[in-house]
């Protein structure tokens, strides 16, 4: 289980994290518009680019074990089980025609976010489920 779970990890936070930190300079660049859904959006960018380098910073520290992991997989993955649900059921509320500013893209975003909830509660589960993990040969004793 725990390869897997690992697997899952890696496989998802990747391109999650990945995605989150280029979206920023990509807008800042001209390459992409930014979604003109939140007013503060240039404020949202900057905490996914934030984000996204606290995830990939995670996900080294789960493959190379790092003591410091363990603490931050775990604030990590608390922070974002929150935003990506919140924003998971704005895709939700959008697609039914309940939300008054409409969201562009809301089944591409409604399933990123599922990814990135699935993402959450792996990181938590394996956080959880090895706390072992992060205890090198000196630690261990």
């Amino acid at each position: 289980m725990k390869k897997s779970l690992l697997t899952l990890i890696i496989g998802l936070g990747l391109p999650i994290g990945f995605m989150c930190v280029v979206s920023l300079p990509l807008i800042l660049l001209g390459y992409v518009q930014p979604d003109p859904h939140p007013w503060n959006w240039l404020t949202m960018y900057i905490i996914d680019c934030v984000f996204g380098l606290s995830l990939l910073t995670t996900l080294y520290g789960i493959s190379t074990k790092a003591q410091w992991g363990k603490p931050l997989a775990l604030i990590t993955a608390g922070y974002s089980l929150f935003a990506f649900t919140q924003t998971a059921l704005e895709a939700v509320l959008n697609i039914q025609g309940l939300l008054e500013a409409p969201i562009d893209k809301p089944l591409f975003i409604l399933v990123f976010m599922v990814l990135g909830v699935l993402l959450s509660v792996a990181i938590l589960l394996f956080a959880i489920q090895f706390p072992t993990h992060w205890q090198t040969s000196e630690t261990a004793a």
